[in-house]
């Protein structure tokens, strides 16, 4: 009897510390699903992903600073295979190139050469290099920033803290803001940044305190580093890209795509027509984003900004990036104002210029600041 109440005893001990053991496991696999559960609705981004990029060989050769073979990422344009090759030199007719053009694999690209009859000596630049602005006054009157997003968007974009007011106006890439009728794009990869920066300083009679340039896949990093952004998606690019129209999360890849998309038929009719028409798809995706930014909370924004400065050309430091960020949090309901550099459009030997009308752009905005009470 007493050999059976001891058995029976070990049994229930047993049948217990199973229990306990399978309770622990099960207490273990909820807090494994939870914190599962958490990376998802908090960490996890679909549109990121590490896997090693498929590259290409692509050689490039004629008026470019360095006639090489490059390797490149899949789904590179003509712009970045120049960008590799240190630019173009003074005698390239960027007239004939076509600077978004896919990189095909194996393949050699040929950059134009003027006739030395036709070649145009560029003056000689002088100028110091850009020293970024400390940002220690947060009411300071405005700060300027020059964005280059390569090959054809410009932007000047303007901060006004005490009026909650940015402006964003576009520079068309055709502009010409010099006598030897140098479109902006052209300018850009033939003297690099700083120059760039200097002539658009000199138009507009103001300083730039930073720059921001972008190349294409620093752009898709960008948008695929914060997600995607929510953009509303029009009947034509929808149907070109097999989506359906509305608001639409876009990848880094379908954002670029959307900010350059021109229809085939108004790029056939009407080239001029195209180009606005892109330009407003450009301000449009900037709003987006502009939102979808300031939906973010303040550590989020934080992150994003350092990861785009680490993939992008630029004299913004962490430090006064974070003033930026503090500057727009200060402001209490901040508009964003998007505007395009007026001018008129001329066409020399069939090529577009866009002839800037200074007078007209600062009585607009003038118009524009004293309607914000400045």
């Amino acid at each position: 009897m007493h050999d059976h109440r001891m058995k029976k005893s070990k049994y229930y001990q047993d049948v217990k510390a199973r229990r306990k053991r399978l309770n622990a496991l099960i207490i273990f696999l909820i807090l494994l699903f939870g914190a599962f559960l958490v990376y998802l609705l908090f960490f996890y981004n679909p549109l990121e992903y590490k896997k090693e990029k498929l590259m290409i060989s692509a050689g490039i050769c004629g008026c470019v600073n360095q006639r090489a073979v490059y390797h490149l990422p899949v789904n590179s344009i003509l712009a970045d295979l120049i960008r590799e090759a240190k630019g173009v030199n003074r005698r390239a007719d960027m007239t004939r190139v076509n600077l978004a053009k896919p990189l095909m694999n194996d393949s050699v690209y040929h950059v134009p050469c003027k006739s030395k009859a036709a070649s145009v000596s560029m003056p000689k630049m002088s100028y110091q290099p850009l020293q970024p602005k400390t940002i220690q006054n947060k009411k300071a009157d405005h700060i300027n920033i020059f964005y280059g997003g390569l090959p054809h968007t410009f932007m000047l974009l303007q901060i006004y803290p005490e009026l909650d007011l940015i402006t964003v106006t576009h520079l068309p890439f055709y502009t010409s803001f010099s006598m030897e009728k140098q479109r902006l794009a052209d300018f850009f990869f033939l003297m690099g940044v700083d120059p760039t920066v200097y002539m658009v300083q000199n138009f507009f009679r103001e300083k730039i305190d930073f720059y921001f340039v972008q190349h294409r896949q620093s752009f898709i990093d960008m948008v695929d580093y914060m997600g995607g952004i929510p953009v509303y998606v029009d009947t034509l690019f929808a149907k070109e890209y097999k989506m359906m129209e509305g608001v639409r999360r876009l990848s880094g890849f379908h954002s670029w795509e959307f900010i350059r998309f021109i229809d085939k038929e108004t790029r056939k009719t009407n080239l001029l027509l195209g180009s606005h028409l892109r330009m407003d798809r450009q301000k449009l995706f900037m709003m987006s984003m502009y939102k979808f930014f300031r939906s973010m909370n303040i550590a989020a924004q934080a992150n994003n900004v350092r990861h785009v400065l680490s993939i992008s050309q630029t004299n913004l430091s962490v430090e006064n990036a974070s003033s930026l960020i503090e500057m727009g949090i200060k402001m209490k309901n901040p508009k964003l104002e998007l505007l395009t550099l007026p001018g008129n459009p001329i066409y020399v030997n069939n090529v577009l210029y866009w002839e800037p009308r200074l007078d007209t752009y600062i009585r607009k905005r003038s118009e524009l600041i004293q309607s914000y009470g400045g």
